[in-house]
């Protein structure tokens, strides 16, 4: 007789070692730990790729243990440290993007069994917040909030009330800053879940300390979801954190953007900010600089007699010193990321603070701006933000404006020849050797009608007559049908797309008409039938 068959795994485990293989599954998780730590994810790609593939072949035999500690190591390895962009992600990137559909099976299994022994052994709080914080934050080709919609539901499904008090309050802060990555909550039916994780770390406001209240706040407020008890909680304890050694201008930036964005513009701890950033300017870098000017004027703290317009002018002064590769107190302060250069600019500008602050600054931030470096890696929209801020600088401080008029002049020529190259109307595309190894354009890509919008406007602003053919080829761009609502413009940007155009002296009478009919209300015609 033959040998009775060996009886099948209990639900919830699985087999010690991978399908097909000859080794453990627990040295295949502690392969991903070794590439990782000892960063060799570029020094030995072929062999991180071989393992990402054996991985991938093997995946229905590992343990949720185990595949767990190997998403975990592969979202680390998938964006290390200064490297930016999808193309960062790698063999590490493409195993996420292969696994997503198995964690969604398996988290998806069973959910709705209340046997809290066997639920907590399937898969441990930690291992869910581990699986979030990998896909929230590696530049995966795909990561959309679209496409990490069904893992992200599977996840909060799992975390329920229970496995919420098993965390940590700096676990409930990184759980909600990864959700908190997928952008507007509302939209993604995400707000009962940020209700209860809000709930949570009001419990436990006291010991989240300053780190851990900048990341959670920043969370909710990416999220849009305005959680006052959780804000109210954490007034008590932030004036004592805000003066400790280890708060930062960025940590005060963080602060400030989080009440700004969610509309509580009247807290009693933005003052506490504003005064304590005053002391913290000489040290800061200018991510932090930045960010803090964001707040400032988004917080209209000008004019208030909070000392707002004191720190925006010890802001810039400690910007220029930087963008000039002086300053003392951060290392290496003068490395200027294009998108510091896009967010201060805009925010001067937009804040009202042409003049508050020094017109050298004004010159620096053209300079840099009109860099390869920095026009070629911006968005679409940031450059035009920071096309939009030269351009209200120009008009609200003619004067100072006339001082440094080549520099923008150089910065909208760069820009020009970037949106050419952008609609297809370029020559040869920018290779990647001129800007340092930084980014590599291909063919060109779309251009979204907003932005679109933004640029036609700040070249006509300021009077760029050498881009009049530019600005007639975005107008017909921003009437291009698309099926994305949020892509339609409003009657404001097709007006400024019409007024950009009039001041260039661009004729296209075909074109005034349809940016002249698509200004009609779209409904009337059929609510008057």
């Amino acid at each position: 007789p033959q040998p009775p068959p060996p009886p099948a795994p209990p639900r919830g485990e699985r087999r010690g070692r991978s399908a097909g293989a000859g080794f453990p599954e627990h040295a295949l998780a502690s392969g991903f730990a070794a590439v990782q730590f000892a960063g060799l994810t570029q020094a030995r790609a072929d062999d991180v790729a071989k393992l990402c593939a054996r991985t991938l072949k093997e995946q229905s035999g590992l343990s949720d243990k185990v595949l767990a500690r190997v998403v975990h190591h592969a979202g680390a390895m998938a964006s290390p440290a200064g490297v930016r962009g999808r193309a960062a992600a790698g063999p590490a990137g493409r195993l996420l993007c292969g696994l997503r559909p198995e964690l969604c099976s398996r988290l998806t299994r069973n959910v709705v069994v209340r046997d809290t022994d066997e639920f907590q052994e399937l898969w441990s709080a930690s291992d869910l917040c581990v699986i979030a914080h990998a896909y929230a934050h590696a530049p995966l080709a795909g990561s959309t909030a679209k496409a990490d919609r069904p893992l992200f539901e599977a996840v909060r499904d799992r975390l329920d009330d229970l496995y919420l008090l098993r965390l940590s309050p700096g676990e409930l802060a990184g759980l909600a800053n990864s959700f908190g990555k997928l952008q507007q909550a509302s939209e993604l039916g995400q707000v009962m879940f940020f209700d209860r994780l809000g709930r949570n770390l009001a419990r436990t406001a006291d010991e989240l300390g300053l780190r851990g209240a900048c990341v959670a706040l920043s969370a909710f407020a990416q999220a849009s979801v305005r959680h006052e008890p959780l804000f109210g909680a954490l007034e008590a304890p932030l004036p004592g954190w805000l003066h400790g050694r280890d708060c930062d201008t960025r940590q005060l930036s963080m602060l400030a953007h989080a009440h700004v964005r969610v509309g509580l513009t009247r807290s009693s701890v933005l003052p506490l900010i504003w005064e304590r950033a005053r002391r913290l300017v000489p040290y800061s870098d200018a991510h932090g600089v930045s960010v803090m000017i964001y707040a400032v004027t988004k917080a209209s703290a000008l004019g208030t007699g909070s000392g707002g317009e004191e720190l925006v002018a010890a802001l810039g002064k400690r910007l220029l010193a930087l963008l000039q590769g002086g300053g003392s107190g951060v290392k290496g302060a003068h490395a200027v990321e294009p998108a510091t250069v896009a967010v201060a600019a805009y925010a001067l500008a937009r804040g009202g603070c042409a003049e508050l602050v020094e017109p050298a600054l004004w010159r620096r931030l053209a300079d840099e701006a009109a860099e390869p470096r920095c026009v070629e890696r911006l968005s679409l929209s940031e450059a035009a933000n920071v096309a939009s801020a030269f351009a209200t600088v120009a008009r609200e401080a003619p004067e100072a404006a006339d001082l440094f008029r080549s520099e923008f002049d150089a910065f909208f020529s760069a820009l020009r020849r970037r949106v050419d190259r952008e609609l297809g109307g370029g020559s040869e595309p920018v290779s990647s050797a001129g800007l340092g190894g930084l980014v590599h354009t291909g063919l060109p890509q779309p251009v979204q009608p907003l932005a679109a919008s933004k640029l036609a406007a700040a070249f006509g602003e300021a009077r760029c007559t050498d881009a009049s053919e530019t600005v007639r080829q975005l107008g017909y761009r921003c009437l291009m049908p698309t099926s994305s609502k949020t892509d339609r413009l409003g009657v404001g940007p097709l007006r400024s797309i019409a007024v950009a155009l009039a001041r260039l002296r661009v004729h296209d009478d075909d074109l005034l008409q349809a940016l002249t009919a698509a200004q009609r209300p779209r409904g009337r015609a059929q609510h008057g039938r």
